[in-house]
């Protein structure tokens, strides 16, 4: 799980942005992470299906 506990005002602009990038860095890593265990969830369930088939 994700939590943001505190965001202060950043009065120096170079500060804010990299302040921004981190912050989205860390969303995006978390994102990833939790699709993949996903993911990984998905073909722990369903063991005799291959990669390219469908259910239908």
């Amino acid at each position: 799980m994700l939590k943001i506990t505190s965001i202060s005002f950043v009065h120096d602009p170079d500060a804010a942005k990299k302040w921004f990038n981190i912050f989205v860095e860390i969303v995006a890593d978390h994102m990833l992470e939790k699709a993949s265990n996903e993911y990984e969830q998905q073909h722990i369930m369903k063991p005799n299906t291959t990669m390219g088939e469908s259910d239908e």
